[in-house]
């Protein structure tokens, strides 16, 4: 679509540009159109009059210029400057021959004379050479740039840009244009520093910042750094100005409402006060864009420094979430007691190391959530947790409630199979300590589990049972340890007859067994129970008899309720004293028949002893089998 347009008139040639589709009804299509004057040349026909110009026979545009066409010349005006700026005499082949026209393929981009005999390409080099000195001094910046040749004519440009803009106060487009240029940084840093204009520094070192290189490490950081510098002293300004107007709004609302003309400040305060937030939330949108941009170039140790000499916890959080570094958003989190989110960062990226080091706070502050994260930890090492756990307050929970310590060793030693004697120690010491105080099910059943293997330490497991008074677990443990005397005294200490039977039998020695059984009989005598349930003391040991426990009974004491058992006892001592004899005579007719025995092998060994003596030993024959 044709975007320029030229027209021969008689005054000159009116030319302008084309815009469609912007207009309404009735609006013009026609933009910065003027009147190019022809220029002043003699005519061609010497008979023609001197006093008027030869008008030309054709044009065609070109992108700056006008091209006119005579019958023995061609002619171009520019329409950037409106002067003739070229004139090519086109000599004839033949006498009286003219020029006929010009045209141009606009498919090609060439342009064409014709006469009746020849045909001429006028060839178009450079024709936007001088457009960028011109645009320059008519202070069309963004047109002169556009065609600038080299970087001379583009920092001359620039530079003529930002002096205009400097004394026109636009400083921030100034500063940008500065940056563009070959000025010196120093020189252009005083010059804008002069001004007080905050933006219109930072615009600058921004656009400085796009212009260096990739190897300018040193320059990069420094910029960047100095840059963060200046945008934290900016916040911080900003806030400054939010706190003050917010202080001075609190005696102008009690004068308002004292006074009596009904004028309210306030919405204008509150006005002043957004603009300021607005400012603020502007400044840390392009400061978090810096350092995201140029996180290569922003030093950590000094960019953390920075935020913290500035008061600034929310750039420091966001720079240390944009490397990653979890570790100091954890302590940050910690820092201002925001223990969920420091729980949360834990579980997503807690290195064991961390969890280790902010455990015990986290587990004085929100047991439930870092246990929950715990368990989902299985390369964390649960005996390095004990100095966390041990930070848990137990006398602040709530009835009902789970210990999450014992929640966490439980899970160590069930799921992860923990064989850590520390974890076991800790754990058994929970249990004595949380279980209800007639209840030791949790605990003998951990006894018993794990003392086979001594997971734990069954002396340490003793002395913590015995602080807590869980008798049947100390028992349990005096019998773990062979102490089965002291486990049965324990037991009946606590007048637990039936816990005492049960480990009397644990020993493997029958003679202690009867012994521990026998203690038990003179415990029960001795608490005066009823005889009957002495005798059924007996009867359940399968190892004594009425015999056994009548000495532990007083010299006055009835035996009518147990005269049957000490018949049935004196009948059975009677069947084995039978028993004994026959065994007695028994072996008596064996020794007399051994006798018999003796005495027949005497009288022939007396037999032989007379007979004959070897020739060669001079023994007896009946010696010969025995050598």
């Amino acid at each position: 679509m044709a975007t320029d347009f030229a027209w021969l008139t008689s005054l000159g040639v009116f030319f302008g540009r084309l815009t469609f589709g912007a207009q309404e009804n009735g609006d013009s299509v026609v933009e910065n159109a003027s009147l190019l004057p022809y220029p002043a040349t003699a005519p061609a026909d010497a008979e023609a009059d001197a006093g008027r110009p030869e008008l030309p026979a054709a044009l065609a545009l070109t992108e700056f210029h006008v091209l006119l066409q005579y019958s023995d010349r061609i002619c171009a005006l520019s329409m950037v400057s409106n002067k003739l700026v070229y004139e090519q005499p086109v000599a004839a082949s033949a006498a009286g021959e003219t020029l006929q026209g010009l045209t141009i393929d606009s498919t090609k981009g060439t342009c064409w004379l014709y006469s009746p005999t020849n045909i001429y390409e006028l060839v178009v080099t450079d024709e936007d050479r001088d457009v960028w000195s011109i645009s320059l001094s008519r202070r069309q910046f963004d047109t002169a740039l556009k065609h600038c040749y080299n970087d001379a004519q583009r920092d001359t440009v620039l530079r003529a840009q930002a002096e205009h803009l400097f004394a026109a106060g636009d400083l921030v487009r100034s500063a940008e244009c500065y940056a563009r240029t070959s000025v010196r940084f120093e020189e252009a840093v005083l010059r804008l520093m002069d001004t007080n204009s905050g933006p219109a520094l930072r615009s600058y070192l921004r656009a400085k910042l796009d212009t260096l290189r990739r190897q300018d490490r040193t320059q990069s950081t420094l910029i960047v750094m100095w840059l963060i510098e200046i945008y934290l002293s900016a916040i911080g300004a900003a806030e400054a100005r939010v706190a003050a107007v917010t202080a001075a709004a609190v005696p102008t609302v009690a004068r308002d409402a004292e006074s009596s003309d009904g004028s309210d400040s306030g919405p204008e305060q509150a006005a002043s006060v957004a603009e300021h937030e607005q400012e603020k939330a502007a400044l840390q949108r392009e400061l978090y864009a810096l350092v995201d941009e140029h996180s290569e170039s922003v030093d950590p140790g000094t960019t953390y420094q920075l935020a913290e000499s500035h008061g600034q916890r929310d750039f420091w959080l966001h720079y240390a979430q944009l490397r990653s570094d979890h570790e100091r958003i954890v302590e940050h989190w910690m820092e201002r007691e925001e223990h969920q989110r420091a729980i949360e960062v834990l579980g997503h990226y807690g290195t064991p190391a961390m969890f280790y080091r902010c455990a015990p706070a986290l587990m004085s502050a929100e047991p439930a959530a870092l246990v929950d994260v715990l368990v989902r930890q299985p390369n964390l090492d649960p005996s390095k947790l004990i100095p966390a756990l041990m930070r848990y307050d137990h006398d602040s929970r709530r009835p009902g409630s789970t210990n999450q310590p014992l929640r966490y060793l439980r899970f160590c030693i069930q799921k992860l199979q923990c064989r850590d004697p520390v974890v076991y120690n800790y754990y058994l010491t929970l249990v004595a300590k949380d279980s209800a105080a007639d209840d030791e099910t949790e605990l003998m059943d951990f006894l018993s589990a794990y003392g086979k293997d001594m997971l734990y330490d069954p002396d340490y497991a003793l002395r913590v049972c015995k602080r807590y008074g869980r008798i049947r677990s100390c028992v349990h443990l005096y019998s773990l340890l062979k102490l089965h005397e002291d486990a049965v005294e324990l037991a009946l200490e606590q007048e637990d007859v039936e816990l005492a039977q049960i480990h009397a039998e644990r020993p493997d020695d029958d003679k202690l067994c009867k012994r521990l059984w026998l203690r038990i009989a003179q415990h029960v005598i001795r608490a005066k129970e009823p005889a009957s349930k002495v005798i059924d003391l007996v009867r359940r040991s399968n190892r004594l008899g009425v015999e056994d426990v009548l000495p532990f009974f007083p010299d006055f004491a009835r035996v009518d309720d147990f005269k049957g058992d000490i018949c049935t006892a004196l009948e059975d001592y009677e069947a084995q004293i039978q028993d004994l004899r026959g065994e007695m005579d028994e072996a008596a007719r064996t020794a007399e028949a051994m006798q018999r025995d003796m005495t027949s092998l005497k009288n022939r060994f007396a037999i032989l002893s007379t007979e004959e003596t070897c020739q060669v030993c001079a023994q007896p024959l009946w010696l010969r089998p025995f050598y």
